[in-house]
Order: C-alpha cells, then structure tokens, then sequence
C-alpha cells in the first residue's frame, strides 16, 4: 500500500541529554517500514547537542519537526508535541530508546484487524550495549511480556478497564507511554501534569477509561533501555515516596465516583495501594523518618477493610495473604523486609 494511502501517525519524542542514543533512536523511526509519519522532536532545553542533532536530522527528513522549549521535563515535552500534533494516530518514544523497523506497521496493523483504539506491542528490556537485562520475574525474557495469548495470530483484545487492572497486579510497561499507538481523540482533554515523577499514571488512567478495545500482541517490538541511573534503579528518597503517595490519591480520588466503569476497579486500587503500602515500608522503612512511617501505617489502616471485599486485586486467597502482611508490617516493618530483598 503507498504511503499516503495510510493515515498520517504522529511520533512524539522528548528529548534531554541524549546526544549519545538520540541519532539512533530517530533513524529507527525514520527507517520504519511504515512511511507516513510526522516525527516530532521536543529538545526540552537539553544543555548538551541534542538540540543541534535534531535540527541537522530535521534538513535530511521532510516529516522531522523539532520543537525547541525550555526544560520541564518530559511531561511538558509530550505535551508540547500533543499540542502541535496532526496525526490521525499518536505513538510516543523515549529518546534513548529503539524498535523493531516493523514496529509502528505492526501496530497499525493489529488496530485496523481488531478495530481498536489502542494497539500495544511487549518490549525486551537491554542495557546501553544491547544486553538483555531481568527486571523482575514478571517481565522476565523467558516470559512472554505483557498477555497470554488468546489466538493464532497472537493478538489478545482487551477493555481499557482490563489494562488498568494488569498495570495494578505488576505490568508497569502499560503505564509507560511507548509500545503503544493511540487513536489521537484519545488525547482530548488530556495532558500530562508537572510532576517530578510518575507523571505517565494520571494519564494513563484518563486514557485508557475511554478505551473500550485494545488490542495487544506478544510481539516484542520495542527496546526499552534501562540505564544504571533511573528512576526504576534508584535507592529511596523522599521525594519518591511523597509523589508516589500523591499519585495513589489522585488515583483513588478518580475512582470515588459513582460510575459503574469506575466501580469495577475501585476496590482494586484500593487493595493495590495497601499493597505497595506494605511492600515500600519493608523494603525502606530502616531509611525513613518515625513521621513518614507512621503516614504510610495510617494508610493501610485506612484501607485495610477493603481487602474482604469484591473485586479483588487477584482473588480472595490473596487478599488474606495480603491482610497477614499488613497486621505483620504494622507490629514490625522488618518483619517482611528479608522476603522482599532477597
């Protein structure tokens, strides 16, 4: 099929301190086999070249628009490319990261066959040099990431309700912007917030309540790159903690109408919150201060009744498992400490 009898896709890229990975990251998306893109680079006030790579790429590729604003981070990046925008599709990208040259034709694809609004795609997690790297048992590569797969062409179809509730019991990728493309009305309304961190989970959520198919494949088209200093690597700070609790209460606040949409996963965060609640506390309490131990405690106070209710995160058996952990933190934060750092 020509180029330009298939809708126009936006590609939004943030772009600060990327002069090492930003050249490779572009040339992948140029070099996709799916031609008919609008390549939006936003240089967020990047002291180093990044700036400079952009515009020399920008004269070598018609569809390159770099968008040069000051640092403010990369949530306002994404935003300033979602304002500019005219794609019938959206797909975002990390600066130091890569694809598959089949990725956004992949994804396009697995749309249009399931007449979808949101198409994802699983990823391998590889250092700087390429290497494969275990985050978790979950997302281990032996494991096929993100679905079980459902048919023969390895395509599973999801509610957006559904997808919430697999990032709630662990799959973190879902909240991440990349491995996705969006039908752009998905975006009306909706903007990142200015957080300094965790600023994907308000929009996610917003998002993906508007879905109602999603069609996700097992294919592992996209290169996430885990650099030795992210977020995902980071010992505990403050800082964390303080938004990390924000962004629990915005989710919760949410969730607290009376929407039936809303209703089916209501109880689900809750018992999600308790959850990290517990696991934060055992896996940091011997660094934080009697005050803010005592903040995180009075949380799972608050919410713990919610455990002997419907729906549950998982199931009833492991609610009670989870309710035991939650009596065990509260006489002992290093009672469960051992389990979950070994």
């Amino acid at each position: 099929m020509e180029k330009m009898n298939k809708p126009l896709i936006s590609v939004i890229i943030p772009i600060y301190k990327a002069e090492k990975y930003v050249e490779k990251c572009v040339k992948a998306v140029q070099n996709q086999t799916y031609e008919n893109l609008e390549i939006i680079l936003v240089d967020d006030g990047s002291p180093d070249e990044s700036g400079k790579i952009c515009d020399r790429l920008a004269t070598e590729d018609s569809r390159i628009r770099v968008l040069h604003k000051e640092n403010g981070g990369a949530a306002t990046a994404r935003n300033a490319g979602l304002n500019v925008m005219t794609g019938e599709y959206i797909a975002f990208v990390d600066a130091d990261d890569y694809m598959e040259l089949h990725y956004i034709e992949t994804l396009y694809n697995t749309l249009s066959q399931k007449h979808a609004q949101v198409a994802i795609c699983s990823f391998k997690t590889v250092d700087e040099a390429g290497n494969p790297v275990s985050i978790d048992s979950l997302h281990d590569e032996s494991r096929d990431v993100n679905i079980s797969v459902a048919g023969a062409d390895g395509i599973e179809v999801f509610t957006g309700n559904e997808i919430i509730l697999q990032d709630l019991q662990g799959h973190w990728e879902h909240v991440a912007p990349w491995g996705k493309l969006y039908q752009a009305d998905l975006f009306e309304g909706v903007r990142y917030p200015k957080w300094p961190a965790y600023e994907d989970e308000p929009v996610f959520i917003r998002v993906f309540d508007k879905v109602e198919v999603a069609a996700a494949s097992k294919d592992r088209l996209y290169y996430y790159v885990q650099h030795a200093g992210s977020l995902m690597n980071t010992a505990y700070s403050e800082k964390q903690r303080s938004t990390t609790i924000k962004m629990w209460h915005e989710r919760i606040e949410y969730y607290s109408d009376n929407t039936p949409r809303h209703k089916e996963l209501r109880n689900c965060v809750l018992q999600a919150f308790v959850a990290w609640n517990v696991l934060f506390l055992s896996l940091h309490a011997h660094e934080m201060t009697k005050e803010q131990k005592a903040e995180l405690k009075r949380e799972i106070k608050r919410y713990v009744i919610c455990l002997f209710k419907a729906p549950h995160l998982y199931n009833s058996k492991e609610s009670i498992k989870l309710a035991v952990k939650c009596v065990l933190t509260l006489i002992s934060t290093d009672i469960l400490r051992k389990r979950y750092t070994n």
